[in-house]
């Protein structure tokens, strides 16, 4: 029994295939939107295009949830 309910799923590997507004983490399909708060390394907010020009080949950490065959992105982050 879950004291906190969550209905978000996460993920953290490689970014690879990184164009706005997608990218693939563990071989899923991340996709992004106007919703999707970005982070760049340390955490700070970034703009999405700053945070798809840094994030290829790089440690990310995806929050969101899983819709068919693609996970939608509610907050990415690159990990230092």
């Amino acid at each position: 029994e879950r004291d906190r309910p969550e209905d978000r799923s996460y993920l953290r590997g490689v970014a690879l295939n990184v164009a706005a507004p997608s990218l693939t983490v563990l071989g899923v399909s991340v996709a992004t939107d106007a919703q999707t708060q970005f982070l760049g390394l340390g955490g700070p907010a970034t703009a999405p295009a700053a945070f798809f020009a840094q994030a290829q080949g790089k440690l990310v950490k995806v929050r969101g949830t899983l819709a068919g065959n693609v996970f939608v992105a509610d907050r990415v982050q690159i990990e230092n």
